[in-house]
């Protein structure tokens, strides 16, 4: 399977397109967190439901004494230090030992969150893992693993919960001998975990049945009806230049478009949304042996694959961008996040679309000024974002989460230190009004990635 760079080397490899070296496509599907070809530390899930790996209340040690929670809620004194438009208060956070990459909430209030597990006896091969955790405390309900056929390196990017509660788990798995990575979902029981069914929708065949393709999902949206919206990015053999791609099933999986597999441009999707039956999906056309920068890629397109609105691409520069996760408001109104990959320190931005308006931010906050790169978005009640992201390098890389008005005015700040969490994956509001937050922890090359989950309650 491809790799791609670590975070670290983003940048230069992006300095290098710009310089016109090329190189053999390795655009893959690891996303831009850090690699986990190392091996994690084995738990094991109890019946009772504790979590694996540890869950912890803020604002207390290991001996039991109390300490100030760092989101900072509260004075010395126990009296909120603001009177409105407080931040959230950390109620709970749980680590399980397995990369994240995306979280979803079911019905009931509890979280999924997929990623990869190295295995235990090789670390440079991982399963699709996907953890369930109780709203109320944390708690681990289940977990679930799948190594692939081929026993490679499989792993998962996106979830999302049916209407009948299951699971949907995408990504992509090593399934059959002589082939590349196929495209993977699997449905699992969301009461249990138990995997039901999995396959790769067919997609197989888009080629031609050509062995020598790697080919992923990174997103999945169900739709009205029940059926799966998914967008990635596949590699045919001799990849020079990777096809951002999209394709629609019915809830039995059937395709319901002439291709399975649409192309829509290079580089690839990361996420997408659904607007009614139209269809926003978004990321970057980069790739590893593009003579320009990275550019983000967002469009709409309608129930039949049709384009019919496109966002201006950034203007080339020395600045790749990459667009990481959006949100859509009630008014229309897109909100995208992303990474700007640049030498120094970590910088993304924030940025307002109205796309029945025009292709080209109606607002935005980017680098310095936004102070840290982002990954994950969600709006609040009023309609007003908050995000999650990293800054800082190296040891000094954490995760941080604002809020903004829709103006893009700063509400609150809440920076968490690095030994917690180093980078932000995703982003959730439950029907209590608390907010999920999903973080990665991986404070150098040698150490094995965890996830970090946290849900905020309401502050006062």
């Amino acid at each position: 399977m491809p790799r791609r760079p670590r975070l670290q080397d983003l940048a230069t490899r992006a300095c290098v397109a710009l310089a016109g070296l090329t190189t053999a496509c390795n655009f893959d599907a690891q996303g831009l967190g850090e690699s986990t070809d190392v091996v994690l530390s084995a738990s094991s899930s109890s019946s009772s439901g504790a979590p694996v790996g540890s869950t912890t209340s803020p604002g207390s040690t290991s001996t039991g004494e109390s300490t100030p929670d760092s989101s900072g809620d509260a004075s010395s004194s126990g009296e909120p230090v603001c009177a409105e438009d407080c931040p959230p208060i950390a109620a709970w956070t749980v680590m399980a030992p397995a990369e994240p990459h995306a979280l979803a909430l079911d019905a009931a209030g509890d979280a999924v969150i997929v990623g990869d597990r190295p295995q235990a006896s090789n670390a440079a091969i991982s399963d699709v893992w996907t953890g369930k955790f109780a709203g109320l405390d944390g708690a681990q309900i289940w977990e679930a693993r799948h190594n692939g056929d081929q026993h490679g390196r499989d792993f998962a990017r996106g979830v999302a919960i049916a209407p009948d509660g299951r699971v949907v788990v995408v990504g992509g798995s090593r399934e059959v001998s002589g082939r590349g990575v196929d495209l993977w979902v699997g449905w699992y029981a969301g009461d249990t975990g138990e995997l039901l069914t999995s396959g790769n929708l067919m997609t197989g065949h888009w080629n031609g049945d050509d062995a020598l393709v790697d080919e992923w999902a990174e997103a999945v949206a169900i739709d009205g009806a029940g059926g799966l919206v998914l967008a990635g990015s596949r590699c045919p053999a001799s990849c020079e230049v990777p096809d951002a791609w999209i394709g629609r099933f019915d809830a039995t999986g059937a395709a319901l478009w002439g291709e399975s597999m649409l192309p829509v441009a290079t580089g690839s999707f990361r996420g997408l949304l659904l607007d009614g039956d139209r269809l926003l999906p978004f990321g970057s056309d980069g790739y590893d042996s593009s003579p320009l920068a990275w550019r983000t890629l967002i469009r709409r397109l309608d129930g039949d694959g049709a384009g019919t609105w496109s966002a201006l691409p950034d203007p080339p520069g020395e600045l790749g961008f990459i667009a990481l996760a959006a949100a859509l408001a009630d008014d229309g109104g897109l909100w995208v996040v992303g990474r700007e990959l640049a030498v120094g320190a970590e910088q993304g931005f924030l940025r307002l679309y109205r796309p029945d308006r025009g292709d080209t931010p109606v607002a935005e906050r980017r680098g310095a000024e936004l102070g840290g790169s982002l990954g994950a978005v969600v709006l609040n009640a009023d309609g007003e974002p908050i995000v999650a992201g990293a800054r800082g390098r190296g040891t000094t890389r954490h995760l941080w989460l604002a809020r903004f008005t829709r103006e893009l005015a700063p509400v609150w700040q809440l920076d968490v230190p690095g030994d917690e969490a180093s980078d932000a994956r995703g982003l959730a509001r439950d029907a209590h009004g608390g907010l999920w937050v999903l973080g990665a922890h991986q404070p150098d090359a040698d150490t094995p990635a965890t996830s970090w989950l946290r849900r905020y309650t309401p502050g006062p």
